[in-house]
């Protein structure tokens, strides 16, 4: 009994001493806590800096600028080859095609084949919504000898391309903010070249997105226009077209090939003329003196 009584009034001072030592929460509240010490200015400044330039991704920046990249970048080309019985007329009708859909020619080119045939090469650019009404024109203006059309998807890159300039502009952002809280001469400098390395970085990228940006909104026609080649099954009069005409530059190529030619002659002997003569004298010089030599041996054979 005694030995119970002590381990119970060994558990009761246990539970007294617990529940004084216990801190209550409104003792708590009394008393003051400590704050920590602020930042410098230049280090606050220097922080929020680096969380503006906190990375974007291509996620973020296709919900920020939904309209600019959400669609797809795709280039459009095509190449058509035709025969036509009049290239000039078609290279005309081809020519008013491209203007009446807000398109323009970036290259042409004209061959003429022969007296009476021409080539003609045009390099065009057509919206890219109008890009099938164009080709299938121009499918319908001859014969069709080669055709090709091709896509080219830059919506990937061009969504990698605008992600990195966001994150380089935010960068530069940056960067001024440090500088404006730059003390030394040398961590100013330091700024100054990496804002230069950054906005050399900013213009490239912005270049290719022009780049891109110009190649999606408009679509690229090679188109070739040859003159129609006959069947060699049919019978055609196409060599007397223009007979006439054509004769009478037969004869005058004929008159002028031998007026230059003569004209060449006669300026070819006018030119040798000097050495001519030199050449007469030298030769009558030489005859001279051999004659004499063979005068002279004969007299003294006698």
């Amino acid at each position: 009994m005694q030995t119970g009584r002590y381990v119970l009034l060994f558990l009761l001072m246990t539970f007294i001493i617990a529940g004084c030592s216990a801190a209550r929460p409104d003792e708590m509240a009394g008393y003051d806590m400590a704050e920590p010490a602020s930042a410098p200015r230049g280090d606050t400044d220097y922080v929020e800096a680096e969380e503006e330039a906190r990375a974007v991704t291509p996620g973020e920046l296709a919900v920020g600028n939904i309209d600019e990249v959400n669609r797809q970048k795709v280039i459009l080309n095509s190449r058509i080859t035709l025969e036509v019985p009049t290239p000039e007329e078609s290279m005309q009708s081809v020519l008013d095609l491209i203007n009446e859909h807000d398109g323009y020619v970036s290259d042409a080119n004209q061959w003429q084949i022969g007296e009476t045939r021409t080539r003609v090469e045009i390099t065009a650019r057509v919206p890219s919504e109008h890009f099938d009404a164009v080709r299938s024109t121009l499918m319908d203006m001859g014969v069709v000898t080669y055709s090709r059309m091709w896509s080219t998807d830059v919506t990937e890159e061009y969504i990698d391309l605008s992600a990195r300039l966001e994150n380089l502009k935010s960068e530069e952002e940056a960067l001024r903010r440090i500088l404006e809280a730059a003390s030394s001469v040398e961590d100013m400098l330091a700024v100054r070249r990496h804002l230069t390395d950054i906005r050399g970085q900013i213009e490239s990228l912005q270049g290719r997105l022009r780049y891109l940006d110009d190649r999606v909104s408009y679509s690229t026609f090679n188109i070739e226009i040859r003159p129609q080649t006959l069947p060699t099954a049919a019978i055609s009069a196409m060599g007397f077209d223009n007979f006439g005409p054509r004769v009478t530059g037969a004869l005058y190529r004929g008159i002028n090939l031998v007026l230059n030619v003569t004209g060449n002659l006669l300026i070819a002997f006018v030119t040798a003329l000097p050495a001519l003569v030199v050449m007469t004298v030298m030769i009558l010089l030489l005859w001279v003196a051999i004659r004499a030599l063979r005068s002279r041996g004969a007299k003294n054979l006698d």
